[in-house]
């Protein structure tokens, strides 16, 4: 199960990565813009997540559990994802695409190696040594890249086939819910394995 919230996640990590990409290309034509949203967008990222890093995530970890705090990416997902969506299916929020888009991206990067990668290692450390060494190679060396090869070839065939920009969030939507429902079911697991 660990292996298949692997493969969600970074589907997930593609696609609103793409998005970003995209709408920031859209929003700011002219390379040097676009070189300083990215350049302004690293720069905060990077200061926030020092003091995220070294304020938020130990409270985090202790007072809502491994499973609770990997479920966080998720719900941000789904919730910014709604929001996208209606960007371009409806058009009401049309005006703020990009930064919506660029929200949903910042917590990614934010909390997926400062919350999500710590809960997920946490999560194997009542497996025996052996076991979870090898469970780490096996989801570092080959879920992982994996995962993104296959992401990236959904967002070619996806494109192919005329998705547009703001319908991706609807399979980042399901995505998330699935990785929802597949950390739920992992719970029990886990706690037997304490």
């Amino acid at each position: 199960l660990l292996f298949l919230t692997v493969f969600f996640r970074v589907v997930c990590f593609v696609f609103v990565d793409f998005q970003m990409k995209m709408t920031a290309g859209a929003t700011y034509p002219n390379s040097a813009e676009l070189a300083g949203f990215f350049g302004k967008f690293y720069m905060y990222l990077g200061l926030v997540t020092i003091v995220v890093q070294f304020l938020l995530i130990k409270v985090l970890l202790q007072k809502l559990g491994i499973i609770t705090c990997l479920v966080f990416l998720p719900v941000v997902y789904i919730v910014m994802g709604g929001l996208f969506y209606n960007t371009g299916y409806y058009g009401s929020l049309a005006h703020f695409s990009l930064l919506i888009i660029a929200a949903t991206n910042f917590l990614r990067l934010l909390f997926s190696e400062s919350l999500d990668l710590p809960s997920r290692e946490l999560l194997l450390l009542p497996l025996p040594p052996f076991l979870r060494i090898r469970a780490q190679a096996v989801m570092a060396g080959f879920v992982e890249p994996f995962s993104q090869g296959l992401g990236g070839l959904l967002v070619i065939g996806l494109s192919a086939f005329g998705m547009r920009l703001f319908q991706y969030s609807g399979a980042i939507m399901i995505c998330s819910i699935i990785w929802i429902i597949l950390l739920l079911f992992e719970r029990p697991r886990y706690q037997q394995t304490l």
